[in-house]
């Protein structure tokens, strides 16, 4: 019997002194960024293809476009991400965006091939470095803290502070159920699927006015294979955990989800690293500031503005409280009217058309002026008086 206690006691005071058991990732790739959202390459049938990682859809799909291309069965594929285990599927093939709605900015990112939903995501563990553009997949998953963590501290740019990871637990009811995280509006207990495929939360139609939203416009949001109009508004606060959403704004959905509350998307994770371990029904989360990427965005954003294409195809700006803009006198829901000495109406022209060269030459000056220069922006709230604001320059990183 002593013996037996010795014996405990010392492997007890082995797992104290000995270093946590780290797991490195089964397979690493960069990231391809389609708008908010993210794809990775991946193999169908050995056919390079680019895959939207989708969070919010149960299936792997296939565009039709890209099943013709190759000839593919779409009865029985084989989808290979690097150095993962090659799964046999049958996807569903349709369209994945809605060809007849001239959304802005469309042409000027990737297409992807296809979408990666549930069927394949809950079998790992994924990590998401929104800083570094990388992802990460576990086989198997429950990787538990340290794993996460140490992959969030390895490679990160420079300039970059440590990650510190926190977990948060999500919520299934199975296999023909999504995950959901607790999350709150207007510190509202809400129950949100956590949709890597969305780029802004949404919630039911019901939960305006208990929630206190301000309406302050309409959109147009891409699904899979259609578009839809949706009322988006404006909230005080939208928090998960300890993190609060930089713009806390959420579309309202046309019809009523039984199933949950709405949808958290990843403008409210913001920038940072995110480990997403289905198996172990888990998140782990890190905020990071965002020191690199498109100069304009990024000096937008430190004036604390973001901008959507409103249901008429103009620029509207989300404004997050308390940041310049907003001290500016510049709210949510305005329209932005100029960029540098460009329009709007000139600079979507000159995007859609660069045969002019003049036209060229001045998108050439403002992207000249967003990585270095003095730049201001113009927006106008309704009927009245137009607000310029200077854009901070962008902080010089080592």
């Amino acid at each position: 019997m002593l013996d037996r206690v010795f014996a405990a006691v010392l492997g007890i005071l082995a797992a104290i002194s000995s270093p946590a058991q780290v797991r490195p990732p089964t397979a690493l790739l960069p990231t391809v960024p389609l708008g908010r959202s993210f794809a990775i390459h991946a193999a169908i049938d050995g056919h390079d293809a680019l895959l939207e990682v989708d969070t919010g859809s149960f299936e792997l799909r296939l565009s039709p476009d890209f099943v013709k291309k190759w000839g593919i069965d779409n009865h029985r594929i084989t989808l290979k991400v690097t150095d993962l285990p090659a799964m046999t599927m049958t996807p569903l093939v349709e369209n994945l965006v809605d060809p007849d709605t001239p959304l802005l900015g469309v042409s000027f990112q990737p297409t992807e091939d296809g979408i990666i939903g549930l069927d394949v995501l809950r079998r790992f563990a994924i990590g998401i470095d929104t800083v570094g553009g990388r992802v990460a997949f576990w086989n198997g998953g429950k990787i538990g803290a340290n794993s996460a963590a140490a992959w969030a501290q390895s490679k990160m740019p420079a300039g970059v502070k440590p990650v510190r990871l926190q977990k948060l637990p999500l919520e299934t009811n199975g296999e023909d159920d999504w995950y959901r995280i607790k999350a709150a509006v207007n510190g509202k207990p809400l129950h949100l699927v956590l949709d890597t495929g969305t780029a802004y939360s949404t919630v039911n139609p019901s939960q305006v006015s208990p929630l206190h939203l301000k309406i302050i416009g309409e959109t147009i949001v891409e699904g899979i294979g259609q578009t839809e109009r949706l009322l988006i508004a404006t909230a005080e606060t939208l928090a998960f955990g300890p993190f609060s959403a930089d713009f806390p704004i959420v579309n309202v959905e046309k019809q009523e989800d039984s199933s949950s509350d709405g949808i958290l998307g990843t403008e409210a994770l913001g920038d940072g690293v995110f480990v997403i371990d289905m198996p172990d029904k888990a998140l782990y989360a890190g905020r990071v500031k965002r020191t690199t990427g498109n100069p304009l965005e990024l000096r937008l954003r430190a004036a604390g503005l973001d901008i959507f294409p409103d249901n008429r195809l103009r620029l509207l700006v989300l404004v997050q409280p308390g940041s310049p803009a907003a001290k500016a006198g510049i709210q949510s829901g305005d329209r932005l009217t100029k960029i540098g000495d460009l329009t709007v109406e000139e600079l979507t022209k000159g995007l859609q058309d660069q045969s002019d060269p003049k036209v060229t030459r001045r998108l050439l000056d403002l992207g000249l002026k967003a990585i270095a220069g003095d730049l201001s922006i113009t927006t106008q709230h309704l009927s009245a008086v137009p607000v310029d604001l200077a854009l901070p320059k962008l902080e010089k990183t080592s």
